[in-house]
């Protein structure tokens, strides 16, 4: 048979937030963290991974709230994938903050591993890259963590031919940098 009752399932939430700098970011991951954390898992530890010192931000509001705050204080892509492991044995929110700082380490570490610094990375590189970055948005897709991935905005571009037959790109549309392979429940672009 395959019809069945529809069910609400408990599934964490995969939440991307993006925007220039300044507009809030950190405090809104934060702050749905919390609502989360105090809502669903009795006021669990949330944990932020953040190479700027973000959490020292939003200390206060979690200490405010009950909420203890865990920090995982770097930009690796390496660190944001084993902190996110990590943290499930004792969280129930992951923020990654400047989620395009861990895709850009990582591009830069191919790089170096390939000795083209200053380089394009070839598209068969990209491809293996590529793999390891959806290894990555599996894990977090599947964790029984909310995991909520705040990134820089970015613009995507389109070529329009005019009637001389020129070609302009213009700005069609705005996505989060570094977002490839990850599908939110729930994109955000703050402003």
């Amino acid at each position: 048979m395959l019809l069945h009752p529809a069910t609400i399932d408990q599934a964490a939430a995969k939440i991307g937030i993006y925007g220039g700098a300044g507009v809030g970011k950190t405090l809104t991951a934060t702050l749905i963290g919390i609502g989360l954390s105090k809502t669903y898992h009795k006021s669990k530890p949330i944990c932020i991974v953040d190479g700027d010192s973000a959490a020292a931000f939003v200390k206060d509001i979690c200490d405010l709230e009950g909420v203890p705050l865990m920090r995982v204080p770097s930009y690796s892509f390496v660190d944001m994938r084993d902190g996110l492991k990590e943290a499930e044995a004792s969280c129930c929110v992951f923020i990654v903050d400047h989620y395009d700082g861990a895709n850009r380490e990582l591009l830069d570490s191919a790089r170096t591993a390939l000795n083209l610094q200053g380089r394009r990375l070839g598209f068969h590189h990209r491809d293996e890259i590529l793999a390891v970055w959806n290894q990555w948005t599996r894990q977090m897709r599947e964790s029984p963590l909310h995991v909520i991935l705040n990134g820089r905005l970015a613009w995507e571009w389109e070529d329009i031919s005019d009637d001389a037959g020129d070609v302009q790109s213009i700005k069609v549309n705005t996505k989060m940098r570094g977002d490839s392979g990850y599908e939110p429940d729930l994109l955000i672009e703050l402003d």
